[in-house]
């Protein structure tokens, strides 16, 4: 299986036991807002292939990532 989106975590919230407490990660149907990622256009004809190469693997219309 291959995650739909990841989230980066600074840490991961654990248990007193030192286990991964998976009812204080975030949820994953709101965590995409685009917050503290800002936009940088291709700057290259080569950025600009990948972009044509990501979205055709990829199957999206915008070259931003979304949700």
């Amino acid at each position: 299986m291959i995650p739909a989106f990841y989230i980066q975590l600074d840490e991961f919230p654990l248990t007193s036991n030192g286990k991964v407490d998976r009812r204080r990660l975030p949820d994953p149907d709101g965590a995409w807002t685009g917050a503290g990622v800002e936009y940088v256009a291709p700057r290259t004809r080569t950025e600009e292939d990948l972009i044509l190469i990501w979205k055709d693997i990829l199957g999206r219309e915008n070259h931003r990532c979304k949700r």
